[in-house]
């Protein structure tokens, strides 16, 4: 556009330029008609009119080849340049185009790659899943290992205290056989003297030599057991607890009878306990459950009992609960959980009765 202004320009120019030489010619063929006209003679008057025609007739004609060099030099200047921008219009339609087609390409790449980083986060949090889950089996698997050591000290412990009892039981048997010879040298003697006598001098022997009662406790770790053994006659009871807690909050003592069961804060610090349960199972049947208040809260170091229904005493602790139970119950295989409100066993206590 820029150059068809010049070559308009120009044209302008060449234009203004003929009309000048058109008007200095006009002027001198003026100049030349009042010679003429002064000069009267017809032969003067042909001559000039002649000349006039004919330099008339040869400006015309530069006129005309003049005007038509200007217009096919305009023509083919304004030709060429048409030519060249509409070459560049369509260089940069083309450059136009692949910019847009790298444009799209990109766009393909980045949204691939946004897929490739949502497929990325997704793995990620799938294995951060996969690592907690891993992380919380090895700490159940710990704590597994944990109750089996605690277990397996208890049955070491169990089994010394057996050893012990045998033993002990070994020589109770020879004291017995000694005490009996000499209760039957006794028993002829009395026979003799006094045979109206009904005086059982065996049976009040034996049976101060066989009522006997042992009890041992074994503590290891966040575990703590107790047994007891009663022996009378020919029967013997035994009796093993088992205490297990994961944290502060622990059964420590349950009434041999059902009357109550105590719970500790072994902790530094208070323990929420609102909405947990305590969940009594007997001989795998029976089974008893107290829920605490929604507000109850356990100081450390204190220790609370839950009394069954119409069992606490008048002189009892006034923190003490009572539990809407007649009675926690009784039986040769207890077990008393602590559960919070998530359903997760946080305190136990197992209690074995077994009878030979």
């Amino acid at each position: 556009m820029l150059k068809r202004l010049n070559e308009e320009s120009r044209r302008m120019t060449l234009e203004e330029e003929l009309q000048f030489i058109q008007i200095k010619h006009e002027h001198e063929l003026k100049e030349q008609a009042v010679v003429t006209y002064h000069n009267t003679t017809s032969d003067n008057r042909r001559y000039w009119k002649r000349e006039l025609g004919e330099a008339i007739r040869c400006i015309q004609e530069l006129y005309d080849d003049r005007i038509y060099s200007i217009s096919e030099e305009l023509d083919s200047t304004y030709s060429l340049k048409l030519k060249e921008f509409m070459s560049r219009v369509t260089t940069e339609n083309i450059g136009t185009d692949r910019f847009k087609e790298e444009n799209r390409r990109l766009s393909a790449q980045m949204s691939t790659l946004r897929d490739e980083l949502s497929n990325l986060k997704i793995q990620n949090d799938k294995l951060a899943r996969d690592l907690e889950t891993k992380c919380h089996e090895k700490e159940e698997i710990e704590i597994s290992r944990r109750e089996k050591e605690t277990e397996l000290q208890y049955f070491v412990a169990e089994m010394e205290a057996i050893r012990k009892k045998l033993e002990q039981f070994g020589n109770t048997s020879s004291t017995y056989e000694s005490l009996e010879a000499e209760i039957m040298a006794y028993r002829k003697l009395l026979e003799i003297v006094e045979r109206s006598c009904s005086f059982r001098l065996r049976d009040v022997i034996t049976q101060e030599q066989l009522n006997t009662f042992r009890q041992t406790e074994v503590t290891s770790g966040d575990s703590t057991k107790v047994v007891s053994l009663v022996e009378k006659s020919e029967m013997s009871a035994r009796t093993t607890y088992q205490r297990t807690a994961k944290g502060p909050v622990a059964i420590t003592d349950i009434e041999v009878g059902g009357k109550f069961v105590m719970i500790e804060n072994t902790g530094h610090k208070e323990e929420q306990l609102g909405e947990w349960h305590l969940k009594r199972s007997i001989d795998g049947k029976d089974d008893v459950e107290y829920e605490f208040p929604m507000a109850f809260v356990l100081a450390p170091g204190d220790k609370i009992k839950i009394w069954a229904n119409g069992a606490k005493p008048s002189d009892a602790e006034q923190r003490d609960l009572e539990a809407d139970v007649p009675s926690w119950g009784t039986g040769n295989y207890i077990t008393t959980k602590l559960v919070n409100p998530a359903n997760e066993d946080r305190a136990t206590h197992i209690q074995r009765t077994t009878y030979a």
